[in-house]
């Protein structure tokens, strides 16, 4: 599903593990905060009802809470390294206000900075909270300002730079 995601579905009756073949990089499998190397299979267990999926170390991905309410999950990349994400908004009705929003993010030591490039109208509400996966957040700072944290989430609001110190 893009370059962010991939999807490990079970396809056989009474199955309850695979094996996953991860394209190179750092996956993170879905649900758990500690990255697995691709390059190379995975046996993972695949209960009924679950399918498996991974996120690539890096990516900025949104996520829609039970209320409608969207958040990003930003998946800290291995040092040095680089990511990205997008979010599209609209009024739902294809003729109303729209906006895009671009992301980068890049790990340098133990400094996490995210940016957010946004195009379209500022009228709809952007994502409201960030979390950091992979990750123990020590301060973040919002376009320069110090922000609490609580579980490795951040409140939001409008923004363009995240500075985040990891521990």
């Amino acid at each position: 599903m893009g370059e962010a995601l991939l999807v490990a579905p079970v396809l056989g009756p009474g199955v309850t593990r695979r094996t996953v073949r991860l394209p190179r990089g750092s996956w993170y499998p879905h649900g758990d905060d500690v990255p697995v190397s691709g390059g190379d299979s995975v046996d993972v267990e695949a209960p009924l009802g679950t399918v498996r999926t991974f996120v690539r170390a890096g990516a900025v991905v949104p996520v829609e809470d039970t209320t409608g309410r969207v958040h990003l999950h930003a998946f800290v990349p291995p040092e040095g390294q680089a990511g990205r994400g997008w979010l599209y908004l609209d009024a739902g009705d294809g003729a109303g206000p729209w906006r895009y929003e671009h992301y980068t993010l890049r790990r340098t030591g133990s400094r996490l900075r995210i940016s957010a490039h946004v195009e379209g109208t500022t009228d709809l509400p952007g994502p409201e909270a960030l979390r950091i996966v992979g990750a123990t957040v020590r301060s973040a700072r919002v376009d320069g300002r110090v922000v609490p944290v609580a579980d490795g989430t951040l409140l939001l609001g409008r923004w363009s730079v995240l500075d985040i110190d990891l521990q």
